[in-house]
């Protein structure tokens, strides 16, 4: 402490000289240095969150610095560490369970291929579309009932979509098909945005840790989903797939309601900002896009890059482990990525920029694209682009959930479980819209230019957004101006 103290003192005494400040604005800033000092103890036990404003820059670095250890925590984060990340996985085998059986078994119901297309769809736009509603009343509704209400819904509607080969062909097969699936994506949207809550919520000095073991468990839900399904269908048809995963959601909700204490969720004030005002903030704005824009990419995949492949004249189980190379690698990095986010401080932007730029340029590697003549159409150069693709895309969504938080609380949000279930709600929502546009802009793409002007025009897409990224930063660090004006302690920046 006495160390912090003494190097401000140093940069007030620099800049004055250099500014040529008059000698009361040096008074002036050292009485505001004291100030903080003395208001540092009750600081240390008012305030919740290791990362918050208000908080001396020491013991932000000293809390950030120290690593999540899974065996040291408390019982009760581990009961609610282990069964979010079950949740997790279980949204990610849910939505992509269905994808190696169920267009073959929808055509003999006579359900048309645009139709199949939306039935995928639909799980994300009922998912981007409750997840912010969801969100912003979470503490209202009840954390806990949330997440186990919606885990419970979804695993019903999972085995309830398992019935519907019993269904006649037509219009009634289709309608229920919507009906089960549109609730279902409510369900899943329910406990996952309440699960980013509630582990935000609890791992205030680990967000990003946290979050990159909640991705991991998403990405490896939706690698294994198919393999899972495909498995399963072919041991016991249309419905066993459903059955099991669905069975396994409600088993983990029980579970959850037999241990999984009650969070200390209830709102200590009223809320002073609406939703509405934390979205116009460019802060908070900047990394939605990025969210979205990553989201967009990676999905943008599913329907194109089996066809992309045709040229290779490759195996069926072949060209599905391709499909598993980003989720891998997505899975793989995530908990790197979050031990990192947490552990440096004012890394978010570089991280952001950069990975923004390597993500566009693995699209451009994948085509590949005409902008890059001397690239071939190799398979090693696909599996280095989609390797970079599941690399990045993890960076991406980490280290763009914390600077949402981070600019949340910086415009005035309270550091509880509210804002964290705002943040959460709409960090899922953007995720799905991407996921949403994603795949019918691969398809529309693919079809009117060619599958490598398709990832061309995603790979800039990416690019553009590393240059939205850069020149946003720079802007806010050049308004900011010199860090030795900020008056009391610092604030960590993203």
């Amino acid at each position: 402490m006495e160390d912090s103290v003494y190097r401000r003192l140093q940069c007030y005494i620099e800049f004055c000289v250099s500014k040529r400040k008059p000698f009361i604005f040096l008074v002036f800033q050292i009485s505001n240095l004291l100030g903080s000092m003395e208001s540092q103890p009750l600081l240390q036990k008012t305030s919740k969150l290791s990362f918050v404003e208000n908080r001396g820059h020491d013991e932000v670095s000293e809390n950030k610095h120290v690593k999540l250890e899974f065996f040291k925590l408390p019982r009760r984060k581990k009961y609610i560490l282990v069964f979010c990340m079950a949740a997790e996985f279980y949204s990610g085998c849910s939505f992509s369970i269905m994808a190696p059986f169920y267009p073959k078994e929808a055509a003999r119901k006579e359900m048309s291929a645009s139709l199949i297309g939306f039935i995928f769809s639909i799980f994300e736009l009922i998912i981007f579309i409750s997840s912010p509603i969801i969100g912003a009343n979470l503490t209202r509704i009840g954390s806990k009932f949330v997440f186990l209400s919606g885990i419970i819904i979804g695993g019903f509607c999972t085995i309830l979509f398992g019935l519907l080969n019993r269904c006649p062909p037509g219009p009634p097969f289709i309608a229920l098909s919507f009906v089960t699936r549109s609730i279902q994506g409510l369900g899943f949207s329910s406990f996952v945005t309440s699960s980013f809550a509630i582990v935000s919520s609890e791992f205030p000095a680990h967000v990003s840790t946290a979050f990159g073991m909640l991705q991991t468990c998403v990405g490896t839900g939706l690698m294994l989903g198919p393999v899972i399904g495909g498995a399963l269908y072919q041991l016991g048809g249309f419905g066993l797939p459903f059955y099991v995963i669905g069975a396994s959601v409600i088993i983990n909700g029980l579970l959850v309601c037999s241990f999984l204490p009650d969070p200390d969720d209830a709102p200590k004030s009223k809320r002073q900002n609406s939703i509405f005002s934390l979205v116009r903030r460019p802060s908070v704005f900047i990394p939605m896009l990025s969210i979205c824009t990553g989201a967009l990419g990676i999905t943008y995949m599913e329907p194109t890059l089996a066809n992309h492949l045709e040229p290779f004249q490759l195996a069926p189980i072949i060209v599905g482990l391709f499909f598993v190379i980003s989720p891998l690698m997505n899975s793989l990095s995530s908990p790197l990525w979050g031990h990192l986010t947490d552990t440096k401080n004012n890394i978010q932007g570089p991280i952001l920029v950069s990975n923004h730029f390597i993500y566009g340029i693995a699209f451009l590697l994948i085509g590949p694209s005409p902008l890059l003549p001397f690239v071939p159409f190799q398979i090693w150069i696909l599996i280095i682009g989609l390797a970079l693709v599941g690399f990045t895309f993890a960076s991406i969504l980490i280290n763009s959930m914390k600077c949402m938080v981070l600019g949340a609380l910086g415009q005035g949000f309270e550091d509880n479980l509210d804002t964290y279930g705002i943040v959460a709600g709409l960090f899922n929502s953007m995720y799905t819209l991407g996921g949403f546009v994603g795949p019918m802009l691969g398809g529309i793409l693919s079809e009117e230019l060619g599958p490598s002007f398709g990832f061309t025009v995603v790979g800039l897409l990416a690019i553009v957004m590393s240059l939205i990224v850069f020149c946003f930063f720079v802007i806010r660090n050049h308004r900011r101006g010199h860090p030795c004006t900020q008056i009391g302690p610092p604030r960590e920046k993203c």
